[in-house]
């Protein structure tokens, strides 16, 4: 009964689906699927056993026809994952095709290179050069996109992209994210397992011209990708820097690397050793990025960087030194807040900056910008651009922190501005406290700008209704804030606060009046 069903069905599935044409073809496939033709399966568990001695006649047997059902991989990419030179050989005689593909889209050389690292040097080797002998091609692509140039460069086989440098192959062609080989090496290569035949073989690379500076789809470049992984051997290959002569040297290992782009990727170990080869402490940035135009000390204040800031300051670092636009270390704080990330973990280690800034030297009243403004007075001119963690910003922590220092809290920038007149200007209702440190530290409520604006005209002007009143309230509380004083356009701050229509503050105004 169980026979005539099988009949019955294969008859079934020929006539209603497959047309007469194909009557063979259909038997022969059902047949396969149920185990007739077995070589593949036979011959893969041979390997799998350890029971080798029959292969070439099993090879022998087979056709081209044994395919493995679920990958569609053919019997010589179970040669190559297996490393048989010899099979490979007994199967390109009997006719096999060394570029077949199988359902992922990967040739035997694909196959033979993702499994290189189980294989003897010698039998992977052995089997590249009997494929490519024959033929494989290196420019095909599997479904990822990557050609077997990229899986050799993935698994850091430097024998084999030698062999391919010495064919002459085409190697330029980049994977389904547009990595060419070298951003390939560096996405995988490990500074702890350096190989310097793989440096060698990525300088021969370079030579034939592959760019490490080439983009791929994620904008980064091999470059950047070595720069990310801190493998230092590897950048100084690509900046042409690298002593192959002497490849312990440290001077060429990290001549090519700038302090800034060490304390951009936090790599610590090259900040120190480029400190201690004497690079220029002090060096402004020429770098395309957050860094340019401000010192390697800037840089590390910029990022929060507590462990850069303390190897700068061992190192001599000048915590007053300004770039060419008149800013000291202190200065991308309040003027770049905004764009800081800022959390639980580094708003502790800014206290402990500024400290250690502070016992450095630090001159906490000199002007930090082209301006003439001091940190404080930018601290509260920038105090509603700053981001923070759990109501704390920096802005707030510099002027906590410059008052615990006696700064002078009555220092006016180019345009007579001061800390306090910024503050009633920009601060919002949060604000209330700093305003009152500045208060209770003798900040004086009447000095007149080169605008002719006092610090209750601006509290007047603030666009915060609620921290206009409290602060102008506040200004009448410690001193006389000069109510009819008019500014260089003839303004008075009670006509501000009508003018920004300021219900409460002009009562309050009419009332001190």
């Amino acid at each position: 009964m169980f026979i005539f069903f099988k009949i019955y069905y294969v008859f079934y599935y020929f006539l209603f689906y497959n047309g007469s044409n194909n009557m063979f073809h259909t038997i022969y496939n059902y047949n396969r699927k149920k185990g007739v033709f077995m070589s593949y399966k036979e011959i893969k568990n041979k390997y799998l056993n350890n029971d080798t001695q029959d292969l070439p006649n099993l090879y022998n047997q087979a056709t081209m026809e044994d395919i493995d059902d679920y990958s569609e991989d053919t019997l010589l990419h179970l040669a190559a994952s297996y490393g048989d030179a010899r099979a490979i050989q007994q199967l390109i005689e009997k006719g096999f095709d060394v570029n077949a593909a199988n359902y992922q889209q990967e040739r035997p050389l694909h196959t033979l290179l993702n499994h290189a690292d189980d294989l003897s040097k010698e039998a992977l080797m052995d089997c590249l050069n009997q494929l490519l002998d024959h033929k494989a091609s290196i420019l095909r692509k599997n479904r990822e996109g990557k050609t077997p140039a990229h899986i050799a460069a993935e698994h850091l086989q430097a024998d084999v992209l030698q062999a391919f440098i010495d064919r002459g192959l085409k190697l330029n062609l980049t994977d389904g994210y547009e990595n060419n080989l070298l951003c390939s090496i560096s996405y995988n290569y490990r500074e702890d397992q350096k190989e310097l035949a793989l440096l060698q073989v990525v300088s021969a690379l370079m030579e034939a011209g592959l760019d490490p500076k080439e983009y791929n789809r994620l904008s980064k470049n091999a470059i950047d990708i070595a720069n990310d992984r801190q493998s230092h051997s590897l950048l100084a290959v690509y900046n042409g820097t690298f002593n192959f002569d002497q490849p312990e040297d440290k001077t060429s290992i990290y001549a090519g690397m700038s302090l800034h782009n060490a304390i951009i990727n936090k790599d610590y170990k090259a900040l120190e050793e480029i400190l201690n080869a004497g690079a220029n402490v002090n060096e402004i940035s020429q770098e395309p990025d957050a860094s340019n135009k401000l010192t390697p000390l800037q840089t590390a204040v910029y990022y929060i960087d507590l462990k850069a800031v303390e190897l700068l300051l061992k190192h001599q670092a000048d915590c007053n030194y300004k770039n060419e636009e008149g800013q000291n270390c202190l200065a991308v704080w309040p003027r770049h807040n905004g764009d800081l990330h800022v959390h639980f973990d580094n708003m502790k280690d800014v206290m402990k900056i500024l400290q250690l800034l502070y016992q450095s030297g630090l001159n906490i009243d000199d002007t930090i910008d082209e301006l003439g403004n001091t940190v404080l007075i930018s601290a509260c001119k920038y105090i509603n651009r700053a981001t923070g963690y759990n109501g704390t910003t920096i802005p707030n922590l510099l002027i906590q922190f410059l008052i615990s220092k006696h700064c002078d809290v009555n220092k006016t920038n180019l345009e007579g501005t001061s800390a306090l007149m910024h503050l009633c200007q920009f601060g919002s209702f949060s604000h209330q406290e700093q305003i009152l440190e500045l208060l209770e530290n003798d900040a004086n409520v009447s000095l007149v700008d080169t605008f002719g604006n006092t610090a209750l005209i601006y509290a007047c002007k603030n666009k915060d209704a609620k921290a206009a009143r409290e602060f102008a309230s506040l200004l009448f509380d410690f001193d006389d804030p000069n109510l009819e004083h008019r500014n260089n356009e003839g303004q008075s701050a009670l006509e501000i606060a009508v003018a920004n229509n300021n219900e409460a503050l002009v009562n309050l105004l009419i009332m001190k009046g």
